[in-house]
């Protein structure tokens, strides 16, 4: 089934997290949640979080206009496994590179975007209430065109 396009990141964040979700196993995590988080309560987990979103005009057909819209979907991929430093960096980087391709494997999202991939990749480090994570953020960017429709207001 394809999907139209959206303009709301969290809708597409719902979709990333339950691609995530359904495929935890084979990409390598043990958990996968939406979201900011203060809490991981596993060693290998990701977390999809909506992000940043931009409208440009793209014409004046129909209600409201048309927009392009720019949708940003964060997507962190998380380690606390007890390890020597440059052995548990290689993994989570392996992890992370998988998840990557994994998001690649469908561009379009279902159809909620045009199109969208990983356009930036940063390690760092995460500081929760249950300790320090090793953490590689990827900031998924992707485009959609939709109408501003004004909203339907019910009226007593």
């Amino acid at each position: 089934m394809t999907l139209a396009n959206t303009d709301l990141t969290s809708v597409l964040a719902k979709y990333m997290f339950d691609l995530i979700t359904a495929n935890m196993t084979s990409l390598g995590l043990l958990g996968a949640y939406y979201g900011d988080q203060t809490n991981i309560p596993t060693a290998l987990a990701a977390v999809v979080t909506p992000g940043i979103k931009r409208r440009d005009l793209a014409g004046v057909a129909g209600p409201g206009g048309r927009t392009l819209n720019t949708l940003t979907v964060y997507v962190d991929v998380l380690s606390s496994k007890v390890a020597p430093q440059a052995e548990a960096s290689i993994e989570l980087d392996k992890l992370a590179d998988t998840v990557e391709q994994f998001l690649h494997t469908d561009v379009q999202m279902g159809g909620l975007v045009i199109h969208g991939f990983v356009n930036e990749w940063d390690p760092g480090t995460a500081f929760m209430q249950n300790g320090q994570f090793r953490m590689v953020r990827m900031t998924w960017v992707g485009i959609s065109k939709t109408y501003l429709s004004p909203m339907q207001l019910e009226t007593t």
